[in-house]
């Protein structure tokens, strides 16, 4: 604020102060968003999955249930995180 004053511009430093803590904060809510609610909607999804032994199903038929369905999930997340806060 002080070098901004020296310049004549110290009206300018509310402003620069929210542009910077909108552009920092959003990015940090954006991930602790997506975390709650895609971790809490994973959770449930694999839960009633494994409720109605639609895991159990994928075992028997072969298939590793975590490459199956958590990989993707976690590829996905991987890919849009960036996208969603840039």
């Amino acid at each position: 604020a002080y070098q901004m004053a020296n310049i004549g511009a110290a009206v300018f430093v509310a402003t620069l102060v929210a542009i910077a803590m909108v552009r920092e904060m959003g990015c940090l809510m954006t991930g602790i968003i997506m975390s709650g609610r895609t971790g809490a909607a994973f959770a449930a999804q694999l839960g009633s999955m494994k409720v109605n032994e639609e895991i159990d199903a994928l075992k028997t038929f072969g298939f590793n249930p975590i490459d199956f369905l958590v990989l993707p999930r976690m590829l996905a997340l991987i890919v849009m995180m960036p996208l969603l806060t840039a």
